[in-house]
């Protein structure tokens, strides 16, 4: 198949680079890094960025009781707000 192929230039560059280093053609060089990348890549899978949960430091002051644990997390928030 033949088409039109636009790279980022940091992906060009690192192209250009695996050409240089193992001697092969632009054609071999885009056919056998997307086979290497696509190897195992279920395609049905849709690429998004990684969910990222911010860590809350939840030491614990004092004396504790589970029947608290509202009342725990409201001053810890309010204690976040002041910060």
């Amino acid at each position: 198949m033949r088409t039109t192929l636009t790279l980022d230039k940091e992906n060009a560059l690192a192209l250009q680079e695996f050409m240089g280093r193992t001697g092969v053609s632009f054609k071999r060089a885009v056919n056998e890094v997307l086979r290497a990348g696509l190897h195992g890549l279920n395609v049905s899978e849709r690429h998004e960025t990684p969910f990222r949960v911010k860590a809350s430091n939840l030491e614990m002051r004092g004396e504790f009781h589970g029947k608290n644990l509202n009342h725990v997390a409201d001053e810890l928030e309010i204690e976040d707000m002041r910060l």
